[in-house]
């Protein structure tokens, strides 16, 4: 039988390099296969150590002290901190009081802290929490000794005294001015991913907005944001944002259009008002948002909105038309958005408010607060009639998605089959 060592070098390399690529997972106990082939042999630690801080997960606050211990060896060691491109942080105010197990040293994270030269005026409320040994400031400074981190997640908790150190650390550092001799903090940062731990809590745009100014970035997605009564502070006049995913968040209408003004290289957006905390959001007027679309419609390529919840005539509106969205590939849309409900009926035809770029179609029910049906009668006939202007209108369209609750779809089967159109039905919950 063979054995892992008597494989060549170059696949084992390739075995190492595969472990070291895989999804990162908060409940495997940060890349455990590799540190274990590290610890084998000479010969597999040579392989595997270059891999092994190429991504962290914190631990949980239980199991503190690998987060110390990642943090002493990142501190000490830049060559291991340059490794480093995945990190995933969860806010806490958890206090390390375990007088057996070895104490990160405060001086040390102390003369850290004072090296980023980003917290002056809160420096004493620092060093306090970092003597206590709480863990939110303990591992709020590690993003900014990462110079080649490229993604990085967190989990927000429900603020108070001993959290928020990482919120101000990024915050700070994101805004410093002057900016560092080395460069901007996180320069080399291209997606970041935040969410709320707490179901039926949520956090507000102010706590994550300067994101939207690190220039690197490329890619935000968060859930459980809310934002209402918003303005750039400071002033935001371009952003590099290129996706942006707001899944099981809040947007009221008004907040749209400065949200996406600065957004002049976005190419995807994803918005679902999704879950009951947010349902206040659901009932957003669809013209608020499609009027504001209309800032970002040179470069948006990919669309989605769905989630949303229709209630009737006296609350409902219109997408608008993105027939002049040169760009737009992919729609992903409650039909109702576009062409309105049983209730409450656009006079366009479907095929007329769509654009002629359009490569994949998805198309979901419109549901009232109790699941009632509120789509138009008329909904399966309007898609034939849009399916079969495919030679003229969308001679790129491939891909039509239906929710599986729209009844009977054998007359739209034929005319997709005849046009080389693939039409799948999507279970919907």
């Amino acid at each position: 039988m063979v054995t892992l060592l008597d494989l060549s070098t170059e696949l084992i390399h390739l075995i190492v390099l595969s472990l070291a690529r895989s999804i990162p997972d908060a409940k495997s106990n940060n890349d455990t296969e590799l540190y274990r082939l590290a610890a084998t042999c000479q010969k597999l630690n040579q392989i595997t150590k270059p891999f092994l801080y190429s991504k962290f997960i914190q631990c949980l606050p239980w199991e503190c002290s690998q987060n110390h211990k990642f943090l002493r060896t990142i501190l000490e060691n830049p060559a291991l901190a340059a490794q480093v491109k995945y990190l995933a942080l969860q806010q806490t105010d958890y206090v390390y009081r375990n007088e057996y197990r070895e104490r990160l040293p405060a001086r040390a994270v102390i003369a850290a802290l004072d090296n980023l030269h980003i917290v002056s005026d809160s420096r004493g409320t620092w060093v306090a929490a970092i003597k206590k040994q709480n863990e939110d400031a303990l591992t709020a400074i590690l993003p900014l000794y990462l110079p080649n981190l490229e993604e990085l997640s967190i989990t927000f908790a429900e603020k108070d005294e001993d959290n928020g150190y990482l919120q101000s650390a990024l915050k700070n550092a994101i805004h410093m001015k002057p900016e560092p001799a080395s460069g901007p903090f996180l320069k080399a940062l291209r997606h970041v991913e935040c969410d709320h731990h707490c179901y039926d809590g949520s956090f507000g745009i102010e706590d994550v907005e300067y994101f939207f100014h690190v220039p690197s970035l490329r890619t935000l997605s968060f859930s459980s944001l809310s934002v209402s009564n918003f303005s750039w502070n400071p002033a935001l006049k371009f952003s590099n944002i290129e996706v942006l995913d707001l899944t099981s968040c809040g947007v009221d209408s008004a907040a749209w259009a400065p949200l996406l003004r600065p957004l002049q290289s976005l190419k995807k957006l994803i918005y679902s008002p999704g879950f009951s905390k947010h349902i206040e959001f659901a009932d957003t007027a669809p013209s608020a948002i499609g009027a504001s679309l209309t800032l970002v419609k040179n470069t948006l390529e990919s669309l989605s909105l769905t989630k949303f919840c229709f209630q009737g005539i006296s609350d409902r509106d219109f997408l608008g038309s993105l027939q002049s969205f040169p760009r737009l590939k992919e729609v992903d849309v409650h039909l109702a958005m576009l062409i309105g409900t049983k209730n409450l009926r656009r006079s366009e035809m479907l095929w007329e408010l769509l654009p002629s770029s359009l490569e994949e179609l998805v198309v979901m029910n419109a549901r009232s607060g109790y699941y009632h049906k509120q789509d138009r009668e008329d909904s399966i006939d309007q898609l034939i009639e849009c399916i079969s202007k495919k030679p003229t209108r969308y001679p790129l369209l491939k891909n039509l998605t239906v929710a599986h609750t729209f009844g009977s779809i054998k007359a739209l089967s034929d005319v997709c089959k005849t046009n080389s159109v693939l039409l799948v039905r999507k279970l919907v919950p």
